[in-house]
């Protein structure tokens, strides 16, 4: 019996870390864009990445992150739609290329 618990333990430990080892530790967090939106990206209690975007009070948007060949992966909740994204970190600002567009968000963390 006691066994079984371990193993669940471990089970449940290594599939907790899974999400966090996929992006790096600051991708995390609240952002904070040049155009005064926010994005909030969390990790959910099924252990899934999530974000919302927002402006002012108006939903921009909103679905499950995941990575993919260091590429973020978009699966939207508010609208059916799917795409993959490059991104990149660098200090504290974030860099998002838009999805159908050559133009890119440009964040700045301002929270955890």
């Amino acid at each position: 019996m006691k066994s079984i618990l371990l193993s669940l333990v471990m089970f449940l430990t290594a599939t907790s870390n899974v999400e966090n080892e996929t992006f790096p530790t600051e991708f995390y967090g609240v952002w904070q864009s040049i155009d005064n939106e926010f994005l909030r990206i969390q990790s959910n209690f099924n252990f899934e990445t999530e974000f919302l975007r927002v402006k002012g009070r108006e939903m921009l948007a909103s679905g499950n992150l995941s990575s993919v060949e260091g590429r973020i992966h978009v699966v939207r909740k508010d609208i059916d739609k799917e795409y993959t994204l490059a991104y990149t970190i660098y200090n504290n600002t974030m860099i998002v290329e838009k999805p159908d567009s050559h133009r890119v968000w440009v964040f700045t963390k301002v929270g955890n």
